[in-house]
């Protein structure tokens, strides 16, 4: 499996001696073009410094806030443009009354 985006609480222990950062080294090494987001608490936002200097796309604080999404989507749509939505059709002008002229 090859996912486009893979969203990651930096708190995970993936077993072993495997833990949040190890898994974002081995995605980027076996999927360069996944886009990592991860999860932060808000008291910690210094903890992804590292993820980011590994190629993490974005980091998204607890708790999740609009302003974050805004952000992250955003960066996929810059990144992956093939996720931007289609235009909806455009709205014809309402067309006017007709008046009685005399």
């Amino acid at each position: 499996i090859r996912p486009q985006v893979i969203i990651l609480d930096i708190g995970l222990k993936a077993g072993g001696d495997l833990d949040a950062l190890g898994l974002v080294r081995m995605i980027r090494a076996e999927s360069p073009d996944s886009a990592t987001i991860l999860v932060c608490p808000a008291n910690e936002p210094q903890r992804s410094e590292p993820f980011m200097d590994e190629g993490a796309l974005e980091c998204l604080v607890e708790p999740l806030a609009k302003e974050g999404f805004e952000r992250v989507w955003h960066k996929l749509l810059t990144r992956f443009p093939e996720l931007r939505p289609p235009e909806l059709p455009r709205a014809k002008a309402a067309r006017r009354p007709r008046g009685n002229s005399q």
